[in-house]
This record gives structure tokens, C-alpha cells and sequence, in this order.
């Protein structure tokens, strides 16, 4: 019950507030993928095709945001032992719907037609930190397109069509005590069978980074000033660290 209430408050927050939203635009994408494999040797062939349509919202007022994200997956396989035994573009992932939003609409031998709220979080922003609770993209691999080291979503084998990232349903607290350094928080929960039933994992993080140019030759002797005679150190170059939460969302960028 607590786990309904906390996505109904989610999707309330993330629905457009009139005129008022500064980006109510509605977007998406649909993925058709098929694939025809066999064995040398072995007789028939192995097919299956993939469908996802998704559908996207980000709505804005001043500093709170929101995200919205609605995919339908339809799988199809043919029919034989070879086409289960292949496990041919699987679009399940069990165990990262701790809000409890996601359904099989369909499921039978040959045919899988799953929905899921890919994205449901709300976020509030500051000029030193920033916090999103809810289902949301979050990585920390330092790879683009392989990512088996990753806490939140690893590499999925079964799945190499997915444009983004799948969402986890986790609170990202983001603080930024320089221009150059971060301190990256999240606070994720899961259900596990008993006797454990729900946990919290925290990892945490940070980054810093320092760069300076070559200091400059020492004045030539004999010469004159307040700077004669001293190496000229110019101060740290400052470039604020990007956003992570833009680059979280694509699997390749």
C-alpha cells in the first residue's frame, strides 16, 4: 500500500502544472527488431522479433523537475525448444520494480507483451546540490557501451537493442562542494525474499579533479617589479563537472 501511494504521489508530481511548466513537450520512439539464427549442422531456423513503443515527459517548473517515461515491449519467438533455449531478445528483468508499476500484459510460449514506467521521479535542484527520488537512470560505469562493473545496471546480454538505460527505483542525492568535485549518494531499496524481506543498499561516491597549466619560466636576472625572480603560478582552471544525471539515460553516448 505504502509502495502505491508513493508511485501515485510520483506521477501527480510529474503530470504538467498548466502554463506554468516550462517544458511539457511529449516525445518518443518505437524499435522494431527481428532476428532469423540457425545452426550449422542442425535443422530449422530460430526467429523472433522485438516491438518497444515508449513515450516520454519532462516537465519543468523553476527548480523541480520531473520524468516520465512509459514503455511497452512485445516479444515474439518461434516456436521450437531452440527459440527458449536461445532466450532471443528478452525484455524481463526481474527484480528492479520495487514501486511495483510494471505488468505482463500477455504471456504465453511464443508471444510477451510486458509495460513498464521506465522513468517516475521528481527532482529539486540547487546551485550546490541536487536531489531525485523516485524511478530514475543512474550510472556509475566507466565504460559506454559495456558495463559489467556497474551497481545499478549492469551489461544485460539479453537486451543489446535498449536505446536508454533502465530506470531503478532509488533517492540520488548529488552535492557539489567545488567546481570540480562531487559527492554522489543513493539510497536504493529492494524486496528479498524472507526472512530478509525489504532492504536498503547506500552506496556513495565521490570525484574530484585538479588540473593546473605548467608554471612559467622565473623573470630573467637583473630584472625589476614586485614579480622579478619568482615562478608565475597561475591559479586552478575551473570546469564545472557536467551534469551526470543527462548522461545516465542513453546506454551508448
Amino acid at each position: 500500500m505504502t509502495r502505491s501511494l508513493a508511485a501515485a504521489a510520483l506521477i501527480y508530481c510529474c503530470l504538467p502544472a498548466g502554463a506554468a511548466a516550462q517544458d511539457n513537450t511529449l516525445s518518443g520512439y518505437y524499435q522494431n527488431v527481428g532476428t532469423v539464427s540457425g545452426r550449422l549442422g542442425a535443422s530449422g531456423v530460430v526467429a523472433a522479433d522485438l516491438q518497444r513503443l515508449r513515450f516520454m515527459l519532462q516537465p519543468a517548473l523553476g527548480p523541480v523537475e520531473g520524468e516520465l517515461a512509459l514503455e511497452h515491449t512485445f516479444t515474439w519467438q518461434g516456436a521450437g525448444v531452440a527459440a527458449s533455449a536461445y532466450g532471443l531478445l528478452s525484455s524481463t528483468r526481474p527484480g528492479d520494480d520495487w514501486l511495483g508499476i510494471d505488468w505482463t500484459i500477455h504471456d504465453s510460449p511464443n508471444v510477451l507483451w510486458r509495460q513498464r514506467v521506465d522513468r517516475l521521479n521528481v527532482a529539486v535542484s540547487h546551485s550546490a546540490w541536487s536531489l531525485r527520488v523516485g524511478r530514475q537512470a543512474i550510472s556509475w560505469a566507466t565504460t559506454l557501451l559495456l558495463t559489467p562493473a556497474d551497481p545499478f545496471v549492469p551489461l544485460d546480454p539479453s537486451d543489446p537493442f535498449r536505446e536508454y538505460r533502465r530506470g531503478v527505483d532509488a533517492a540520488r542525492l548529488q552535492w557539489y562542494p567545488g567546481p570540480l568535485s562531487v559527492v554522489d549518494i543513493v539510497v536504493r531499496p529492494a524486496s528479498t525474499p524472507p526472512p530478509y524481506g525489504n532492504t536498503a543498499t547506500v552506496p556513495a561516491r565521490a570525484a574530484a579533479i585538479r588540473r593546473r597549466r605548467p608554471s612559467r619560466p622565473a623573470s630573467a636576472p637583473g630584472a625589476t617589479g614586485p614579480d622579478a625572480g619568482q615562478s608565475r603560478t597561475p591559479p586552478l582552471i575551473h570546469r564545472p563537472l557536467n551534469n551526470s544525471h543527462a548522461a545516465d539515460h542513453r546506454t551508448t553516448s
